[in-house]
């Protein structure tokens, strides 16, 4: 990741935190960080169709709970992991104000003699700063499925839980099932060439790719406040 990281995204970062902050905030007066919408049908939010069936249970009424799989893969390197860390530092301020819980997780499988996982996960703390300007995609394949089997219960408690990856998967033993039997739901997240929307489709429930991180905050912002206007 370029030094330059915060000199680049920080503004940026800053004035849409206060927009996200703005939309899971129903009452700023009372600050409750009420999150109490139905939860929309994803799938028809992410095409920007409002015409979304309700689905599932109502979602907790004390600050969502967000949980994000970040592939740390050799293919994400460049401005897909720059766009993609600019985001995850729209979710880590918001949770360092308390309006939500972060829960991210930073894959990666080393290929070496004995295959070694290397999930890092915060455990829901919130990250420095300079986090987002150390992360790389320097490994060599990308472990989401392991990743996410050591921190399913965060998943599992997820109100919204997104998977941030280029869908150029390795990882053979990455399935629907492994959330969906829990009656879950994953999002792919995306920040670059649009088509591999169809690529990312083969795993996940439904997907957000955009061309750029402003295109991706609009569209992840547009899913929260969809979420909670029901």
């Amino acid at each position: 990741m370029p030094i330059g990281f915060w000199d680049e995204n920080g503004p940026w970062v800053d004035a849409n935190t206060q927009r996200f902050r703005k939309a899971l905030c129903t009452n700023e007066e009372e600050d409750d960080n009420s999150w109490s919408a139905p939860n929309l049908d994803v799938r028809a939010i992410c095409h920007l169709d409002m015409q979304g069936y309700l689905r599932g249970p109502a979602l907790k009424s004390q600050g969502a709970s967000i949980y994000v799989v970040f592939d740390t893969s050799g293919s994400m390197g460049g401005n897909h992991m720059e766009d993609g860390c600019a985001i995850m530092a729209i979710f880590n301020a918001l949770a360092r104000q308390r309006i939500i819980d972060f829960h991210f997780v930073a894959t990666g499988y080393t290929r070496k003699k004995g295959e070694q996982h290397n999930c890092w996960y915060n455990k829901g703390v919130p990250l420095e700063d300079w986090c987002w300007e150390s992360i790389d995609a320097w490994h060599g394949t990308e472990g989401i499925s392991q990743s996410m089997t050591l921190t399913k219960p965060a998943l599992l408690k997820a109100d919204l839980a997104f998977a941030y990856t280029d869908a150029c998967i390795c990882d053979v033993d990455l399935k629907p099932s492994l959330w969906r039997d829990s009656g879950k739901t994953v999002t792919g997240l995306y920040s670059g060439n649009e088509a591999q929307e169809k690529h990312m489709a083969r795993y996940f429930d439904d997907v957000i790719a955009r061309r750029n991180k402003e295109e991706l905050a609009e569209a992840v912002l547009h899913l929260i406040r969809a979420k909670q206007k029901g």
